[in-house]
């Protein structure tokens, strides 16, 4: 794709085969979120929270919720979904703490679990519709962030590391109430027959003749941080993916994004 007219043709493509591979095109009409909030923790400038969000009939997507103390603003949004880390998912110590900081930071957080992990019980992870579940289940989220008190809907990021990554490139691909993504260690040239079900079990790419790359880069002109590591999938992507991202954010009038 040269021109902008062209890209903006296939970006719009990218997300409607997308919904479509899903179930659901068009988006289908969301009432408010019902929602359980319990056991609230609070430490010297952040809060967390257990949720438990009805996203569909007896159905929940569970997590926890960050928010920051004192801020006298309006609080910016970022989600949180987790990635194949075994066995403890949201509940890694290393997740726990980024959340903490972005909270600490004046962040409102949310960090909520794949579907069939930790208290996520109804099904379990090899469900054949876990991906429409867990992208229901993310669009349910920011649904329930953005109508909590004093937040900035304006300012919702999400991000994640490996499959956390996948939900967050999928996510800011089909929701233009997110503003910025960061998927970690997941962006290299990968399609759903490669992927965990969660991540490529429904027609979502193959139909497109596209994989992960030109998906996150469909997300322009949204600021994006891709982070790499030389010792997995994503080694190769500086060479390899980071200069057709460079020229689709171009093409979007986000060069610099």
């Amino acid at each position: 794709y040269t021109t902008p007219e062209t890209w903006a043709a296939r970006q719009s493509m990218l997300r409607e085969t997308f919904l479509k591979g899903v179930g659901l095109w068009p988006l289908p009409v969301r009432p408010p979120v019902k929602t359980i909030v319990n056991e609230r923790r609070v430490y010297d400038d952040y809060s967390v929270e257990n949720v438990a969000l009805e996203t569909l009939p007896g159905f929940y997507c569970t997590g926890n919720l960050y928010r920051p103390i004192g801020r006298k603003d309006l609080s910016p949004i970022v989600l949180c979904p987790h990635g194949h880390f075994r066995p403890l998912g949201r509940f890694r110590e290393d997740q726990q703490i980024r959340c903490a900081h972005f909270a600490r930071m004046g962040a409102t957080v949310f960090s909520y679990s794949l579907v069939g992990w930790q208290d996520s019980t109804q099904t379990t992870h090899d469900d054949p519709l876990v991906l429409a579940l867990q992208t229901w289940n993310s669009l349910r989220a920011v649904d329930f962030l953005t109508a909590l008190p004093r937040i900035d809907a304006t300012r919702i990021g999400v991000t994640g590391a490996s499959g956390g990554g996948t939900q967050a490139m999928y996510l800011s691909l089909i929701d233009d109430r997110i503003t910025a993504l960061a998927p970690l260690v997941i962006i290299y040239p990968w399609t759903e027959e490669q992927a965990c079900l969660c991540e490529g079990g429904l027609p979502i790419m193959k139909p497109a003749d596209t994989n992960a790359i030109e998906l996150a880069a469909a997300c322009a002109p949204k600021p994006q941080l891709l982070i790499s590591v030389g010792a997995d999938s994503t080694k190769d992507f500086p060479v390899v993916g980071f200069p057709f991202m460079q020229h689709m954010y171009a093409l979007a009038g986000a060069k610099d994004a």
